[in-house]
């Protein structure tokens, strides 16, 4: 088994590193994802019914989705662990959904849900044909275990049903996940890994700067604003895969994103890393895109005390 804890919600700043370390947790397991948005709803999430012309005849079928594919598998691979994961599980409406899903999050000691629901029409149709009933072990548990002869189909986790969300905190949309929804997941903290950042540095006009010490500065300012550690930036923010970060990805991602989301709201705040000299001035964005650009990216590198690391290796 995976853990025993069936639900976890990994969180922490964004770009920690949280769905890597997912996929590295459940690598050996059967892996059904899906992502969250505003508009999801349930229809989308477990499954609803479409309509199809066959032989010129308007009929209805049932559309399995993310989460009925994972449960259907895991019923019928008992012995297999299978993970439905969830990203960005805190952008969509939770309780909205998952509905009356929400109630089979209760595991008990063995992983099963602690209680099962009873289903519509359609989807007790669907869970006929695909004859559920048939498997083994769903038929095992609801017979010897719960002792109970259920004329109809239920819907009821198994043990090796596992769901792994990954949230980041910075997203305003998290105050739709509500406390009793909350209430069913392990909550697990991935931090700020500095320490993959040794050798990635930032290259603007020819001179190099360490980019690990840039961002342990910059979210120890980002920390002493907000009182936060939901707006910090995570180690893989960008790309780390060649070592190097360009100044146009340096520009367009990284000081775009701190300029949006912490400084522009505040000019007079003497650690504003845009500010130009020792003045509650602070130069715009746009700035960056003119022939200014250089000296304006060396003046926010000397707001943070950070050094050419070809100067201190020539000093």
């Amino acid at each position: 088994m995976l853990s025993e804890d069936n639900n976890i919600i990994f969180y922490g700043a964004c770009a920690t590193g949280k769905s890597f370390l997912i996929n590295k947790l459940t690598e050996k397991a059967k892996q059904y994802r899906v992502s969250f948005y505003d508009t999801l709803d349930y229809s989308n999430f477990v499954g609803y019914c479409k309509q199809i012309l066959e032989d010129k005849t308007l009929k209805y079928r049932f559309v399995a989705k993310d989460f009925l594919k994972a449960y259907e598998y895991a019923w019928r691979h008992i012995d297999e662990d299978v993970v439905l994961i969830i990203e960005d599980i805190n952008r969509g409406n939770c309780p909205s959904i998952f509905g009356n899903i929400l109630s089979l999050l209760n595991r008990d000691e063995d992983g099963f849900s602690s209680n099962y629901i009873e289903v519509d029409t359609e989807l007790c149709n669907y869970l006929n044909k695909i004859k559920l009933y048939e498997v083994d072990a769903y038929r095992d548990y609801l017979n010897k275990v719960l002792k109970i002869d259920v004329k109809e189909p239920i819907l009821l986790l198994p043990k090796n049903f596992f769901i792994y969300g990954s949230m980041s905190t910075s997203d305003k949309s998290i105050s739709l996940m509500d406390t009793p929804f909350k209430r069913k997941f392990s909550f697990k903290y991935v931090p700020i890994d500095y320490k993959v950042l040794k050798d990635v540095y930032i290259d603007i006009d020819g001179s190099k700067y360490s980019y690990k010490d840039f961002l342990e500065r910059v979210n120890k300012i980002i920390y002493a604003i907000t009182r936060s550690e939901d707006k910090q930036l995570g180690q893989y923010f960008v790309s780390l895969q060649d070592k190097v970060i360009k100044e146009d990805v340096f520009i367009s991602k990284i000081l775009f994103y701190l300029w949006e989301e912490i400084f522009k709201l505040e000019i007079e705040d003497e650690r504003n890393i845009f500010k130009l000299c020792n003045k509650n001035e602070i130069f715009a964005f746009s700035n960056l895109f003119s022939e200014q650009k250089y000296e304006l990216i060396r003046k926010i590198f000397s707001n943070l005390k950070l050094y050419s690391l070809y100067t201190i290796e020539n000093k």
